[in-house]
């Protein structure tokens, strides 16, 4: 009898589910590939160190402002930059087209920056087009730096 009740319980569990003899039973609990697909990332507006273009040799050396009382360094070299702000220092790559510099890759913050650059009676103003890095836009804004190095 017991035999009769659960052969009775799995026939009315299967076709609940839609089992044929072809066709086992998809149980609900179990995710389906829909469910189990991560979501596409956006691709990255950083250029690749391998399409870096280099600073032009007028922005490429050594950069110096005082902020909050403090001496800042920034150093742009080829495809690089490090800016130290008393002990604390970053770095990461940049790529500079026409008068537009993009800073990515950094130690300090994972964001994309990205700037106009000009030089004016030889110094460096950098003017924010987005960066969402606020140690880096703090650096930046509101003043300019003096030329230590060409």
């Amino acid at each position: 009898m017991l035999a009769l009740i659960v052969g009775v319980l799995m026939t009315a569990c299967a076709a609940e589910s839609g089992a044929t003899a072809d066709r086992p039973a998809i149980s609900p609990a179990l995710p389906t590939a829909e469910a189990t697909v991560a979501p596409r990332a956006e691709p990255s507006t950083a250029p690749t160190d391998a399409s870096s273009m280099p600073a032009p040799p007028d922005l490429a050396g050594t950069w110096r402002r005082n902020l909050q009382g403090e001496e800042v360094l920034v150093t742009l070299r080829d495809t690089g930059y490090r800016i130290q702000r008393g002990g604390e220092m970053g770095s990461g790559s940049i790529s500079v087209e026409g008068d537009v510099i993009t800073f990515f890759g950094s130690s300090r913050c994972a964001s994309v920056g990205r700037y106009t650059w000009a030089i004016e009676d030889g110094r460096l103003r950098l003017t924010e087009i987005d960066d969402p890095c606020s140690g880096r836009d703090e650096v930046f804004r509101l003043g300019t730096l003096g030329r230590v190095d060409g």
